[in-house]
């Protein structure tokens, strides 16, 4: 029986043998899971209209654990933390036969044990994500746990966006991208996002054709705490299936600064002791326990992997705070956003300093590697130079301006645009090559542009017609790349 409720928080008594995690049935209409217990009652959080639920009410246990049933026909849908489907749209079927999968659609639990360290293998495969200067000095491996984090409003929502939209572009390009790269199923979570945001966000996924291989499982504001709480989880079961079956995943959590805060909401009214800024102790082992189920399963155990991408909330640009460092201590490596760079105009506003990637180059094109040699360095030095926190070279510091200038303009990129790695590998090595001279970096962005549109074409063989109407001749730069490169191409 229900004695009290307060804030999507239920006190349940007359339960016998109850397990963490298990599901009662109150007044046989409404579900709630278990989150603690003593001796005599057990603490619950609704996972249903908290309003409902009056004191008295009767409630069962029947020691169910709570979960879901993942499979294909989730794909292309909007659901809540427990799998009631929200949104449907039309999407494309599935290309992939159930009769084929090693593992069929079966019941798995929101809290899962982390694969241990046989089953795991190396992270060698390359998650392309379609930004170049992530792609050429941050580049990211499919299994990895990658942090995204930034101020508010400086494009870390849609810098996942493009990493979902990148994925649409596999098995489409035949050449440099098919190495290493198969189709990623995609599982984005929102906790705690407002409505608007959301329903922007599933409309661009709609628009550019990137919801029918995507998965959104979707909180509010509005939400009780422990929904906020389980979504994540719910997020990787999702990706754990495809995993499993040796298929790719990629799971991003956007963000766990709000889950943070609805856990310690939990952990407040379940009278937990607080801790550092009035979080529980162990908020740390809470995220931990959910990005150690990212892995890369090893080729004897079906060979797929599950990709994590945490978003995380700063204020005022510190990294060091506790919610921040906690994440940072359990990931592979970081993407910070700079808001100061993103006031600047630089976008992606991606630090080149702060950001790193632990796997690093292992999991890297090989000719990508080769061409993105040190350029994090020459970045990262022509910022600081601006920013002051460098002392200036006066005989080198023209040529590293400049160079800094074609640097930043080329890794420049709007939202919706990613690149293949082809054009990322082509375009680096002109600039390695020094046939984009650090004298023609107006004339350098123009080149971008109209080699963007050249690009899109799929046999080389066109090019002299292209050139033709484009009328490419009349630019120098230009027609020297051409005569340099394009013509052993043919």
């Amino acid at each position: 029986m229900v004695v009290k409720i307060a804030d999507g928080i239920c006190e349940v008594s007359g339960i016998r043998n109850p397990k963490t995690g298990a599901i009662v049935r109150i007044n046989n209409k409404y579900n709630a899971i278990i989150l603690s217990f003593n001796q005599s009652t057990c603490f619950c959080g609704v996972l249903d209209d908290c309003s409902l639920v009056k004191a008295g009410m009767p409630a069962k246990y029947y020691g169910k654990v709570a979960g879901i049933i993942p499979n294909f026909q989730h794909l292309g849908g909007i659901f809540d933390p427990v799998g009631n489907a929200i949104s449907k749209f039309s999407i494309k079927k599935s290309k992939i036969s159930e009769k084929s999968l090693i593992y069929l659609p079966r019941y798995r639990f929101f809290e899962k044990k982390a694969p241990g360290i046989i089953k795991r293998g190396p992270i060698k495969e390359p998650l392309v994500t379609g930004i170049s200067i992530i792609d050429s000095i941050i580049p990211i491996g499919k299994g990895q746990r990658q942090l995204i984090l930034g101020d508010r409003q400086t494009g870390k929502s849609s810098l996942a966006f493009d990493i979902i939209l990148n994925q649409r572009n596999n098995n489409k390009w035949k050449s440099l991208d098919s190495l290493g790269n198969s189709r990623v199923f995609s599982i984005y979570v929102a906790i705690g996002q407002k409505k608007a945001t959301t329903a922007r966000f599933i409309h661009l996924l709609k628009k550019f054709n990137a919801l029918w291989y995507t998965i959104v499982i979707l909180t509010s504001p509005a939400d009780s705490a422990t929904m906020q709480y389980l979504a994540p989880y719910t997020g990787t079961t999702f990706g754990e299936f495809f995993r499993d079956n040796g298929l790719h995943a990629l799971v991003i959590l956007d963000d766990l600064s709000k889950h943070a805060v609805a856990y310690r909401q939990m952990a407040l009214i379940l009278r937990k002791p607080p801790g550092r800024e009035a979080y529980p102790g162990d908020v740390f082992y809470a995220h931990a326990r959910l990005l150690e189920r990212a892995s890369k399963i090893s080729k004897k155990y079906n060979y797929g992997s599950l990709t994590s991408l945490p978003i995380i909330e700063t204020l005022d640009c510190d990294v060091a705070a506790y919610i921040p460092t906690n994440v940072i201590s359990i990931t592979d490596g970081q993407i910070f956003l700079d808001a100061r760079l993103f006031r600047r105009g630089v976008k992606p506003a991606i630090n080149s300093g702060i950001s790193v990637s632990r796997v690093g180059s292992n999991a890297q094109l090989k000719c990508l590697k080769s061409v993105s040699k040190g350029l994090k360095k020459e970045l990262t030095y022509f910022r600081d130079v601006l920013e002051g926190s460098s002392p200036e070279d006066e005989l080198g510091f023209t040529s590293t301006y400049q160079k800094g200038e074609l640097l930043s303009s080329i890794f420049s990129q709007k939202n919706g645009q990613p690149t293949s790695p082809s054009f990322q590998i082509i375009f680096l090595n002109f600039l390695n090559s020094d046939v984009l001279s650090t004298e023609d970096t107006l004339n350098a962005n123009e080149f971008k542009i109209l080699f963007a549109k050249l690009f899109q074409f799929s046999k080389f063989c066109a090019f002299a017609e292209i050139i033709e109407k484009q009328q490419f001749q009349k630019n120098k730069l230009l027609l020297k790349l051409l005569v340099n490169y394009f013509k052993p191409l043919n």
